[in-house]
């Protein structure tokens, strides 16, 4: 079972649901998560989507945090949309007397929340605190939490986004690597910091995501896969099954 944690699609951005499942079937994937595309509110088409088709898909919605009403919004993609995560900046805070009303709505309501930020916002010592007042919420650190170049070896600063790790609830995608690198597919100079989120966070907490279609500036989403099929040899088959499928399987579900 192959999964990819990290996809988006929609009619005034990126592409119709049916390039993604076409995509989808050429590479073999069976299943995403559909991670709606910052600016759009609108969830209708993410439920849309899986309406059509069974089984195939997570629809993690947004909903723009930064309005007095954006706990209600939330529980109306629950239940009106069906959504089953939200993608959510790690900065937001509700505009109430409790500021973290909105993670104890989302942790209440039992869904996937994918975390959106910088490394830096990550690495805060505020981040941490958030994610320790809510142990009951899953919690996913978006495209190998935005490693950078601006520091050299060890990565004092990146390592601090993956002492996030020491919770058990917060997982981290293998997405973005595009985006990331200095250099072309296969992208050699990010082996390092996708050891060293190996190394933190296990097999079991990483998800596999191609961030299809804008991957597609720089390579297919058959030749993303197939960087973690074939290589990165410090996984090992088991590994891989995890990565690759089991681990978003248990993090969210599908409709």
């Amino acid at each position: 079972m192959i999964v990819d944690s990290h996809v988006h699609t929609g009619l005034t951005k990126y592409v119709p649901v049916e390039v993604l499942v076409a995509q989808m079937d050429a590479a073999g994937i069976d299943k995403a998560v559909l991670v709606q595309y910052m600016g759009q509110y609108d969830n209708r088409y993410q439920q849309e989507a899986c309406q059509r088709y069974p089984g195939r898909f997570a629809p993690w919605g947004l909903v723009d945090t930064t309005l007095s009403d954006a706990t209600e919004k939330i529980r109306v993609a629950v239940f009106q949309h069906q959504m089953v995560g939200f993608r959510v900046p790690v900065t937001a805070r509700s505009p109430e007397a409790n500021p973290y009303a909105l993670w104890e709505t989302l942790q209440e309501l039992g869904v996937a929340v994918s975390l959106t930020g910088t490394r830096d916002a990550f690495a805060a010592p505020e981040t941490a605190e958030l994610v320790r007042r809510h142990p009951g919420l899953k919690m996913r650190i978006e495209h190998l939490g935005h490693p950078r170049f601006d520091e050299m070896d060890p990565f004092p600063q990146y390592r601090q986004v993956l002492q996030l790790a020491r919770f058990s609830n917060v997982a981290i995608a293998y997405s973005g690597l595009y985006a990331a690198s200095r250099q072309k597919y296969p992208y050699p100079d990010l082996l390092p910091f996708l050891k060293m989120i190996y190394d933190a966070f296990g097999p079991r907490r990483i998800l596999w995501g191609s961030d299809f279609p804008p991957l597609c500036l720089r390579e297919t989403v058959s030749m993303n896969l197939r960087l973690f099929q074939d290589g990165l040899g410090f996984l090992t088959p088991q590994d891989r099954e995890w990565v690759l499928g089991k681990a978003a399987l248990e993090f969210t579900r599908f409709l």
